[in-house]
């Protein structure tokens, strides 16, 4: 069923609640667009020339130059094909409108052009081919998701029967782009070759070289591997970089281990070696005491915890981080209890609890950094952390060691992990910041820490029990950051 402005509001007034939920989480289950997926096989190229054929005897694509038309069509197989072999539900959202396809060779390397690409996917349905739900965009809420299509099981069987073509004929431009600009609108924009820009493009393929060459994988059995349905190819990183700055965001992403749960990170394997992952505790809130002269320790006492309250229970830590969260994600006051108390209702067990309370709360034990509330800090802050991440990656790699970024977390070889903790806290302090969270790993509950105080601030005090609950909330606001786009329908 398509989407559109016009109608969407009716749409969803007629559907049930569980209706919709499911229909919104399907639609969660999607991949974009990806512009530099191709094949040069011959498999490819027989699919192009046969599905062209029955495109020219629709009214999508009958007309349209044919050359423009085979270029975006193998593009187009490759998204669907690559897509649907890690999951047959997915998606591949994909931009209906001239904006969301770049001009620059850089990131459009096959010249994908959005007229051609409409055509195809209009063509595709026409022919019974492809799926397709149109985007949508709520300018009153600055909400929007692009238009999303999926292969029929059909489709994708005949392309293998009469074709050959299959996943593994699909693979990535040797020119794919590790750096990435998005406009306020979350639109991916060009962006002059700088020595800065120079530089951070050359270490990041230096290091997607060294990647290729490193075996990640999981400690688990063929059978549950299958069924997880990850696409254990993706394993390279680029950075995104938001608000048409150099100088917001940056963080890595890319590799399937990224968006793994922490759970299964757990079971991760380097070069068939059984791992750690070693994460800054707080690290926002030490970044922004750090860059309001302060440091935590000195004033909370050491190993406090910035989302613990004496009023509230360890129960409660979950909820006190959003509520932290949602004074530097809001603009006011008013801003901010709205966006814990949208929360709310979908995380059950708080019983009743006063927002207003809990923020006055938080502002007190937190006031050294009232200056940072409702000035949403954290597009800055990630970029400072991924300054720091990046660090840590060249640091570990001249030692011979590979350390896998996730946000602000390692993961590593187990006997690499007090290497790994040493760096981290030198790469913190070198990055221009004085208090240093405590560092916890994956692995134990508790680890008995003994030396200085300095050296307990990069210590393991406590692995965070809430780690995955955390985890999905930085997954969401990560992925709002990331993927926001605005398109036509």
């Amino acid at each position: 069923m398509p989407y559109d402005d016009d109608h969407f509001d009716q749409i969803c007034e007629a559907w049930e609640a569980d209706e919709r939920r499911e229909v919104a989480e399907a639609f969660l289950n999607a991949r974009f667009f990806d512009f530099f997926l191709h094949s040069d096989t011959a498999e490819m190229g027989d699919a192009v020339d046969g599905i062209f054929d029955e495109l020219r005897k629709t009214h999508a694509a009958k007309t349209g130059h044919a050359t423009n038309i085979k270029r975006c069509l193998k593009v187009v197989l490759a998204n669907l094909v690559k897509h649907q072999a890690v999951d047959r539900e997915r998606y591949t959202a994909y931009p209906r409108s001239y904006s969301g396809y770049p001009s620059s060779e850089f990131f459009n390397p096959l010249q994908v052009k959005w007229d051609g690409v409409k055509r195809i996917v209009d063509g595709l349905v026409e022919l019974g081919h492809v799926t397709n739900d149109r985007g949508f965009y709520f300018s009153e809420y600055g909400h929007g998701m692009r238009s999303r299509m999926r292969a029929t099981p059909h489709f994708i069987a005949e392309l293998q029967r009469l074709y050959g073509l299959n996943a593994g004929h699909v693979q990535k431009h040797h020119s794919s782009r590790v750096l990435v600009l998005r406009d306020g609108n979350g639109t991916e924009i060009d962006f002059p070759g700088t020595k800065s820009t120079r530089r951070m493009i050359r270490e990041l393929l230096i290091y997607n070289r060294r990647l290729r060459s490193t075996s990640i994988s999981l400690d688990m059995p063929q059978e549950e591997l299958d069924e997880l349905k990850i696409d254990f190819g993706a394993n390279q990183y680029h950075r995104v970089f938001n608000n048409g700055s150099f100088y917001l965001g940056g963080r890595f992403y890319g590799p399937w281990w990224v968006i793994a749960s922490s759970e299964l990170r757990k079971r991760m394997l380097i070069d068939g070696v059984a791992t750690v992952e070693c994460d800054y505790s707080g690290l926002h809130v030490h970044m922004l005491y750090s860059l309001s002269g302060h440091r935590y320790f000195d004033i909370h006492g050491q190993g406090d915890d910035p989302y613990q309250l004496p009023d509230y229970s360890t129960d409660y830590r979950l909820l006190i981080k959003k509520t932290v969260w949602a004074l530097f994600g809001s603009v006011s006051l008013r801003g901010a209890k709205q966006s814990v108390r949208q929360w709310l209702p979908g995380h059950p067990g708080y019983g009743e609890v006063d927002v207003g309370d809990l923020i006055e709360e938080i502002q007190l034990k937190h006031k050294p950094i009232k200056e940072h509330f409702y000035s949403k800090p954290s597009l800055m802050l990630m970029y400072r952390d991924s300054k720091i991440a990046s660090a840590v990656i060249k640091r570990m790699m001249k030692m011979g060691v590979m350390a896998l970024p996730v946000h602000d977390s390692f993961v590593v070889q187990r006997q690499f992990e007090d290497d790994l903790r040493t760096v981290m806290v030198e790469e913190f302090r070198h990055n221009g910041f004085s208090s240093v969270p405590l560092i916890t790993n994956n692995l134990s509950v508790e680890v008995a820490m003994e030396g200085s105080k300095e050296e307990m601030e990069g210590g393991c005090m406590e692995e965070m029990k809430e780690k995955r609950m955390d985890e999905r909330m930085e997954k969401k606001m990560d992925g709002e950051l990331e993927g926001r786009s605005v398109v036509s329908a």
